[in-house]
């Protein structure tokens, strides 16, 4: 019985935030609807959870995301499964403690993962499906994706000392020498 209740919360929860991400954050004014909660939600699973719950999240996350959007479906399904397994990668072989910093280089890296697998299938699908294929790169393009990616990092800033305040999950590991 457990398991079925914990797998509706789960589903509830998936519902619930991307509900708040296309209605709500999407609509906020100026950079603040830059915020994607999404990569926020599975940058903590990957940080708190296990690898085998942030793929499941992904895998719903990104369904839902793209029942509701007009780009080709499953990029947004896919992109979450790499930028998962990215991140994941970084988690394993390159960052060793779960302070704040690992928590934002896990965020600046899953925000860039998540934007060039993005624009990368959305740009091959369109260019072999012979749709209008404009590549942009103005200075406007990156002036965005870096609003993206401080917009998260702040967020990412506030939740991680919300939820040391509220656990102790996030406390640095130092290595000791032994003598």
């Amino acid at each position: 019985m457990s398991k079925y209740l914990n797998i509706l919360f789960n589903a509830l929860a998936i519902i619930i935030i991307i509900i708040a991400q296309l209605a709500f954050i999407n609509g906020l004014p100026l950079y603040l609807s830059n915020l994607n909660i999404v990569l926020i939600i599975i940058v903590l699973l990957i940080s708190l959870g296990s690898l085998k719950t942030a793929l499941w999240w992904a895998f719903g996350l990104g369904l839902l995301f793209d029942f509701f959007s007009f780009e080709p479906f499953g990029l947004y399904l896919s992109s979450l499964f790499f930028t998962v397994l990215f991140m994941r990668l970084l988690l394993n072989n390159f960052i060793t403690n779960r302070s704040l910093y690992s928590i934002l280089t896990l965020t600046f890296f899953g925000t860039l993962c998540f934007e060039f697998c993005v624009y990368t299938i959305s740009y091959t699908s369109r260019f072999f499906s012979r749709q209008d294929f404009i590549l942009e790169l103005q200075a406007g393009f990156w002036r965005q994706e870096a609003v993206n990616i401080f917009v998260n990092l702040i967020a990412m800033v506030i939740i991680f000392y919300l939820v040391n305040f509220l656990s102790r999950r996030f406390r640095p590991v130092f290595l000791m020498r032994r003598k």
